[in-house]
């Protein structure tokens, strides 16, 4: 019951393995093809390259015999047939050798699109299987708890920073400015009066006038208060 629901997981991993197994031979396979492709190359090369003095040797050989001083013809004659005769070979030769290649070039690059293709599909079945483990729905609710924690957060900073204020030390602020202006009225009050006694000294008592005290007033709050 439980295989029908969520799949054998041995059986899955049987067939990735031998997809994988079957996968690496067919890599083999076209690097060995590649390989013997390669070397048929190099020996039809070095045939060519022989063909070639081969021929060369012959030509010279054929103008010697007519450079003499009693040229041979029919000599002359038979090597230029089997000049003639390497040369044939020769163009055929090159001819199966341009075929190899272009064979070559074929299997190469079949197998460099395989390898494409194999990284490709590998790519993809493993952004399927991550897709699988990080649905959007659960990405979300990562956001948002994330969102969440950090507003937590903030508001926990902002309590931590803000000034820590409590009734008793409100009153006690206002009991002492109040006691502030009652000091200061007493000591306007006293300067008040010794503006206004006169010195032990003067013979006659002046009184100042209205606008004189406001004035003086207003200096000795300047003075105190400032």
């Amino acid at each position: 019951m439980f295989r029908r629901l969520f799949g054998d997981s041995k059986s899955k991993d049987t067939r990735s393995l031998s997809r994988t197994r079957h996968t690496n031979e067919q890599n083999q396979d076209a690097l060995r093809t590649i390989d013997h492709l390669q070397q048929s190359e190099d020996m039809m090369n070095k045939k060519l390259e022989k063909y070639d003095e081969e021929i060369l040797d012959l030509q010279n050989k054929a103008r010697q015999y007519l450079t003499k001083s009693n040229p041979d013809r029919p000599g002359a004659i038979r090597l230029i047939k089997r000049r003639k005769q390497l040369e044939l070979q020769r163009d055929k030769l090159w001819q199966m050798k341009q075929n190899i290649e272009l064979v070559n070039e074929q299997v190469q690059t079949s197998h460099f699109n395989r390898q494409v293709t194999d990284s490709l599909n590998i790519g993809q079945q493993h952004l399927k299987r991550t897709q699988k483990l990080m649905p959007t729905k659960k990405i979300e609710d990562i956001i948002d708890n994330i969102t969440e924690q950090m507003e937590i957060s903030n508001e926990i900073n902002d309590l931590l920073a803000a000034p820590i204020l409590t009734n008793d030390l409100n009153a006690i602020d206002f009991d002492l400015e109040n006691e502030l202006n009652i000091l200061d009225n007493e000591i306007l009050k006293e300067n008040m009066i010794q503006i206004n006694l006169p010195d032990a000294h003067t013979e006659k008592i002046q009184v100042s006038s209205t606008n004189d005290v406001d004035k003086q007033l207003a200096e000795l709050q300047r003075l105190t208060t400032g």
